[in-house]
């Protein structure tokens, strides 16, 4: 296989702010309590949501799903109830509460790396990760390049390819759903550093592989590796 620059990076290039830089709430709020929708006005739901998301982010990148998912499904009653769309909040990069990107973004970049990381590809992505990918959907083609944008930025190669498994994100082509039955292909992509800063070892497992090269001729893997977009094909 040949290892190239991925297609994506010139277009990543082009969403703005691009250097990583970690985004703090200036609320200093210690608490995060879930929204009640009928304690907030319909005007002023779009901030509330932001400002509670915008905490869970930075003060919480590492709250686990059900605390994620039980403050998210507080916005989105907010939101139900009074007329918005969540998906579409959380998507919204012109807020200034995100700084210019999407909540996943922040939650991938906040988020600590743990011993655990390697197996995300067999035991799910991290807690809020997940919950903002359920609530966010479906996504924008913005939104995939933001978050992709976000494993760059945090070089979070096991992120990346939890993300790459998920449907919400990366959904099977049409010939590869008749194939695989809709179930995207766990590949493995193993990334290591020799002591050369300059190189990196990728090492594939990559199930179904001649029946998936007979009937659909072409197998991309993506990965981050040294804060770069890489594709072999």
């Amino acid at each position: 296989m040949d290892l190239q620059p991925s297609t994506y990076d010139a277009t990543l290039d082009e969403l703005a702010p691009p250097p990583y830089q970690t985004h703090r709430s200036i609320s200093g709020d210690s608490m995060l309590k879930p929204l009640v929708a009928a304690s907030i006005a319909a005007e002023e739901v779009p901030s509330a949501v932001l400002a509670l998301v915008s905490n869970l982010v930075t003060l919480y990148p590492d709250s686990d799903s059900t605390f994620s998912s039980s403050m998210l499904e507080s916005c989105a009653k907010a939101c139900s109830e009074h007329g918005y769309s969540l998906s579409k909040l959380l998507q919204d990069t012109a807020s200034e509460s995100m700084a210019g990107h999407t909540p996943i973004y922040w939650a991938i970049v906040n988020r600590t790396p743990t011993s655990q990381d390697a197996s995300i590809h067999k035991t799910g992505l991290p807690g809020l990760i997940s919950a903002l990918l359920s609530y966010t959907s479906p996504l924008t083609e913005r939104t995939i390049l933001d978050i992709r944008h976000g494993c760059l930025a945090a070089s979070d190669q096991h992120v990346f390819q939890g993300l790459r498994l998920s449907p919400l994100f990366n959904p099977l082509s049409g010939p590869q759903a008749m194939l695989l039955g809709g179930a995207i292909p766990h590949d493995e992509i193993t990334v290591k550093y020799p002591e050369d800063e300059g190189e990196f070892e990728v090492k594939f497992k990559i199930p179904h592989f001649h029946k998936r090269m007979r009937v659909v001729q072409h197998i991309a893997l993506d990965l981050i590796a040294k804060g770069t977009n890489a594709t072999a094909t």
